[in-house]
């Protein structure tokens, strides 16, 4: 699904937790995880076909989604202390690109 117009994008929304503690990583102290998501958007991978979308544009293929991935980030320091930010995607759908125009302040 080459997509040399540029028409189409793909949003990928993911699930973050986002874990860090108080004090040291050699000695923390409390331990939180915060919780959220986020959205990307990507160009079209030249490898995606129409056979890895459901009929809404959502990818279903488990290779192409592997391509959006995100590697966990350790908690700053040495990253012994176990703490880390973890991305799981949530949902990836091929959209259509908004149709940009010409910006006319008529000046």
């Amino acid at each position: 699904m080459a997509d040399p117009n540029n028409k189409y994008k793909v949003v990928v929304t993911y699930n973050v937790e986002a874990g860090w503690h108080d004090g040291y990583c050699s000695d923390p102290d409390e331990k939180h995880i915060e919780i959220y998501s986020i959205t990307e958007e990507f160009d079209i991978p030249d490898n995606l076909q129409n056979s890895h979308l459901d009929d809404d544009g959502e990818i279903i293929d488990y290779d192409i989604l592997e391509q959006f991935e995100k590697e966990s980030i350790p908690h700053g320091g040495g990253g012994y202390c176990g703490m880390e930010t973890t991305y799981e995607i949530i949902e990836a759908v091929v959209k259509k690109r908004k149709c940009k125009r010409k910006i006319d302040l008529g000046r």
